[in-house]
């Protein structure tokens, strides 16, 4: 009679169950570190007077287990023997994996690390610095992935150096004007409520 199961060789099984037991493992130790240390970590930071340590304990929310579950990946790569085409595959993936949560959690940092140094302490929306960190995080987070996959990312910089000259020199004036800005709001030199007298005659009091 014909059959259509597929046997499977007695040393399979047992390396599928090894894997399925260090991911679930990994995962499960993720939740508990993300339970337990996380929230005793968050605690901690709010007895403190430092915004630092608020601004971390807030931007690893959601990474842990995913963390865990990479170096559940990592495990298997040294335990378990795969063939060369799988072990290239989950290298890769581990790779990408880890620099696409690296990009998101310091980007996330770098949006809650402008709201406090800046919105709190200024008083002033700073939207177009929350976009341009985030842009640049992502576009460095794009380059290094290429880069780790073989990709040859010379062209992109060498492109991205000239396109990165010709916007400075096309935005020159405004660019001037918006660091002018964000400095005289920085430094505090003048706030809402000052009368202010500039070169050029003209006066008032800053709205």
């Amino acid at each position: 009679p014909v059959t259509t199961d597929i046997p499977v060789p007695p040393y399979e099984l047992p390396q599928l169950l090894l894997i399925l037991v260090i991911l679930a493992g990994a995962v499960l130790l993720g939740i508990v570190v993300k339970r337990l240390f996380a929230s005793k970590l968050h605690k901690l930071a709010k007895r403190t007077t430092a915004e630092w340590d608020d601004i971390l304990v807030e931007s690893m929310k959601g990474f842990i287990v995913l963390w865990f579950f990479l170096i559940g990946l990592a495990i298997i790569l040294k335990l378990v023997p795969l063939g060369p085409e799988l072990l290239t595959i989950v290298r890769r993936a581990i790779g990408v994996l880890g620099i696409l949560s690296a990009v998101l959690f310091f980007a996330r940092l770098a949006r809650k690390a402008i709201y406090v140094y800046v919105d709190r302490q200024v008083e002033v929306t700073s939207s177009i610095f929350k976009n341009f960190a985030t842009i640049i995080i992502y576009l460095l987070g794009f380059l290094i992935a290429l880069d780790y996959l073989g990709v040859s990312i010379t062209p992109l910089l060498t492109a991205l150096g000239v396109g990165g000259l010709a916007v400075a020199l096309a935005l020159q004036d405004t660019l001037s004007n918006l660091f002018a800005g964000l400095n005289i709001l920085m430094t505090r030199k003048i706030r809402p409520g000052d009368y202010v007298r500039l070169d050029t005659g003209e006066e008032g009091v800053v709205c």
